[in-house]
């Protein structure tokens, strides 16, 4: 069962992850 908390975390871990990676790849040349 997923709980409110677990749901929570894995997007809280998703969102870094993605931060990780749009950091990493710098899609935007300004």
């Amino acid at each position: 069962m997923f709980t409110s908390e677990h749901i929570f975390l894995v997007s809280l871990l998703f969102a870094g992850w993605c931060l990780h990676h749009i950091s990493s790849y710098k899609p935007i040349d300004t």
